[in-house]
């Protein structure tokens, strides 16, 4: 798929989520990436590029002061190759893949661990 295609599938996810949970998505931006680049795999300690279908990259909701004004956008991340691969291996369709992958990694906006949303199944 192109990444037009594969953008146009991401914004419709987005699109579908709850009106109480885009209100709080106003200051994060949804970036597509074909995989994480050199820093990120370094970062997250990752065996290979295709090891993360997302990345949310920010300050969580709850971890915000209200003295300190929010400057630049949160960004979410995609990475385009590696849900395709995941969709390839598992026959999960890529716009249920992305849309997991937003609701994952919106989860983290809000502020749950990894744990934490395993437990709610958003793995």
């Amino acid at each position: 798929m192109d990444e037009k295609g594969f953008s146009k599938l991401a914004g419709r996810a987005i699109d579908s989520l709850p009106e109480q949970i885009l209100g709080y998505l106003e200051n994060v931006v949804f970036i597509v990436l074909p995989v994480p680049d050199e820093e990120m795999i370094r970062e997250l300690d990752l065996v290979d590029e295709f090891d993360l279908l997302g990345l949310y990259q920010g300050d969580p909701l709850l971890a915000r002061s209200l003295d300190v004004p929010v400057t630049l956008p949160d960004q979410i991340l995609l990475f385009q190759r590696a849900i395709e691969l995941h969709c390839r291996e598992t026959g999960e369709s890529v716009e249920k893949a992305i849309r997991d992958t937003i609701i994952h990694e919106v989860g983290h906006h809000f502020g749950f661990s990894e744990e934490e949303l395993e437990e709610l199944g958003l793995e």
